[in-house]
């Protein structure tokens, strides 16, 4: 697929809310962290039979599978996150930081990296309840 084409909608393949940009969120972590392939094949296996989408979490785990066996036989491309920020202007400042400190803390394992990126959930988690909080007011 050429950089900047969108891929079209589908629950298990692609996503909506990944499908904005020509550069996937899969393609950075294949490139950077891809020990996350794994975490995703194993959450959604455990998981298939508890949340009532079984079909849906056990076709994605075979995609994160299919996504780990590209990776493995490097037929993947190779993004950096400076490239997969650049293609996903729709994310905003403390999105963008985080995205790069994670894959920092991913590359380097440096705890003051994880710890950053705790404080920058919990900033972005607290303005999304605010959010509600206001929509419920109203």
């Amino acid at each position: 697929m050429a950089l900047g084409a969108v891929k079209q909608h589908d629950p298990v393949h692609y996503p909506e809310h990944y499908c904005q940009a020509g550069i996937e969120h899969i393609d950075l972590v294949q490139s950077r962290l891809p020990q996350a392939l794994i975490g995703h094949i194993f959450k959604y296996v455990y998981r298939y039979n508890r949340k009532g989408q079984p079909v849906e979490d056990l076709s994605k785990a075979l995609q994160w599978v299919a996504f780990e066996e590209q990776r493995v036989l490097g037929g993947h491309k190779q993004v950096t996150v400076a490239e997969f920020l650049d293609a996903n202007p729709q994310l905003n400042t403390l999105q963008a930081l985080t995205v790069r400190l994670l894959f920092e803390y991913g590359e380097s394992g440096d705890i003051e990296c994880l710890r950053v990126v705790e404080l920058l959930v919990k900033r972005l988690l607290k303005g999304e309840m605010k959010k509600a909080e206001h929509a419920d007011a109203t």
